[in-house]
């Protein structure tokens, strides 16, 4: 008997799919955020945050300045809290 390996190559069943990639986001990460910088936006006049300004600030800032464009991201709801 001789120690020979062998080894076949593996069959290509079909087109690699690649898992699909997680957002640079998290809620989490979104609330933290707004929790650490919602005083920049406070007006001092009137105490009122403003709310798209942070919004739109947190996505130039943490994402790619587009991400908020849909009206159902979470960072509307949670810059709400903040308000």
């Amino acid at each position: 008997m001789n120690n020979v390996r062998v080894t076949r190559s593996p069959r290509a069943v079909g087109p690699t799919v690649k898992p699909a990639s997680k957002p640079a986001w998290t809620v989490f990460t979104i609330r933290k955020w707004m929790a650490a910088n919602h005083d920049r936006f406070r007006d001092p006049t009137t105490g009122e945050v403003n709310t798209t300004l942070m919004v739109e600030t947190w996505d130039s800032e943490c994402c790619d300045g587009k991400s908020t464009l849909d009206s159902g991201h979470p960072a509307w709801d949670i810059a709400v809290y903040y308000a």
